[in-house]
């Protein structure tokens, strides 16, 4: 720990909770180390964090060593200066291992808070190696039942689920609840939270059905503790409710839905879409069209035309993909005089006209579909990026029914992209182009 890490004044002061004026006296007084830039002062990290240590009432310690944690990881990791912060709390780790020594309980907090900080992709084994570390003294201070090892435990189990170990993970976690059932009620919603990472477990390995249980005392625990309303809740109901969807338990997982539209910020839950679809392919259209209204309403009160123009879009896709095409052709028409209120509304009029017109074909409505192609295609061409994949797609739809209808002429301008595109794929003067040009 040679590297001397250094601060401002103005750093030192929202650190400490010292006045600029009170650090510069310290420093006038060699009770803290520095040196002078301009008018301020870069002060030594270590040699504060020595002069606060001494400053302090025992009873005040960890209190105040949980504000100077706070204060680098959200101060500097923030802000992406991860090095900086990573030096700022090895030297604080440093100056507790002298003043306390290796293993007392007042560095706990602060391994703890370097394990979080490597707990990325290129670093997970340096943040194993401290947690492991900081785990075994842990047992080792305070035993090892005690339910202060319940956030080291589920940092292990962040570190392995990062690193695709999920039985390690899964041990971990269920460790951790066990000793989690001696938090106070006011602290329950920690053990919300590792029944919920327990359920990613068992979903990412296509355990659902064993994802259910702990779900399901999650939503309890918050509910209780944090309210029906929080937002916290509300992540681990959706959940809940999506799980319900996996399992194909539509009647599970309707009740909750139907409880979460009534939520703000809820217009359109995850799942939600999969739903519908399993109402449609089970041949209940009117719980899924009952749905589909809730979120039309939502969308219509809350997320302007773009937003519904969007949603009305989906649920036409949905539709469609379902065959239910006469509820499809619906949300299309209503979708298309919205469209040209929203931003780059020649691409989303583009893009609707370009559906429906499919979706008349495959009903065998050709002479419906004609215009509604030349409409898109005329909107589309105004496009920067002409010869873009989804305009040479309509082209060839377009040109496909063309040649379904042999007494209609192929427009000229058709013609001329065809031709072009032909000339770009096989050359000028190639036989193959002989027919068009004639």
């Amino acid at each position: 720990m040679n590297q001397r890490q250094m601060l401002s004044t103005k750093e030192a002061s929202e650190l400490s909770g010292l006045s600029p004026d009170s650090i510069t006296r310290l420093l006038r007084q060699g009770r803290i180390e520095g040196r002078k830039v301009g008018r301020t002062w870069d002060i030594d990290s270590q040699s504060f964090y020595v002069s606060l240590i001494a400053s302090w009432q025992p009873h005040e310690i960890a209190e105040q060593t949980a504000h100077l944690l706070d204060y680098v990881t959200t101060h500097y990791c923030r802000s992406e200066r991860y090095n900086h912060a990573e030096m700022l709390t090895k030297h604080l780790l440093a100056v507790y291992e002298n003043i306390f020594g290796e293993g007392h309980p007042h560095t706990f907090p602060i391994l703890a808070a370097l394990a979080k900080m490597y707990c990325h992709p290129s670093r997970l084994d340096e943040s194993a190696a401290i947690s492991q570390r900081l785990l075994a003294l842990q047992e080792n201070a305070l035993g090892p039942d005690h339910p202060a090892l319940v956030s080291t435990l589920a940092q292990l189990a962040e570190i392995s689920w990062e690193d695709g170990a999920f039985d390690d993970a899964e041990q971990y976690l269920l460790r951790a609840l066990r000793l989690a059932e001696q938090l106070p009620e006011q602290e329950q919603p920690a053990m919300a939270e590792l029944l919920r990472n327990l359920a990613d477990i068992y979903i990412i390995q296509d355990r659902f059905a064993q994802a259910e249980a702990p779900l399901k005392r999650a939503v309890a625990i918050d509910e209780r503790v944090l309210g029906p309303d929080h937002p916290k809740t509300l992540t681990i109901l959706r959940n809940l409710a999506h799980l319900y969807v996996y399992l194909s338990d539509v009647a599970q997982a309707g009740p909750l839905y139907t409880q979460l539209l009534t939520k703000p910020d809820m217009s359109y839950p995850d799942g939600l879409h999969d739903l519908i679809v399993l109402y449609l392919q089970e041949g209940e259209k009117t719980q899924a069209d009952a749905f589909v209204q809730q979120v039309l309403l939502r969308y219509e009160l809350e997320e302007g035309e773009e937003g519904l123009v969007h949603i009305l879009y989906e649920f036409a896709r949905l539709y469609e993909d379902e065959n239910y095409d006469s509820e499809a052709e619906k949300f299309y028409q209503r979708a298309l005089p919205l469209s040209n209120c929203v931003n780059r509304s020649y691409l989303n009029t583009a893009l609707i006209l370009h559906r429906l017109a499919r979706l008349y074909v495959r009903q065998g409505r050709h002479a419906e579909a004609v215009p509604l192609y030349h409409r898109a295609l005329s909107l589309r061409e105004q496009a920067p990026e002409l010869e873009s994949p989804s305009l040479s797609i309509l082209r060839n739809d377009l040109l496909k029914l063309y040649a379904q209808q042999e007494n209609d002429a192929l427009p000229e301008r058709l013609m001329h992209h065809m031709l072009a595109a032909r000339e770009q794929k096989l050359g000028s003067h190639h036989p193959d182009l002989i027919p068009m040009l004639n």
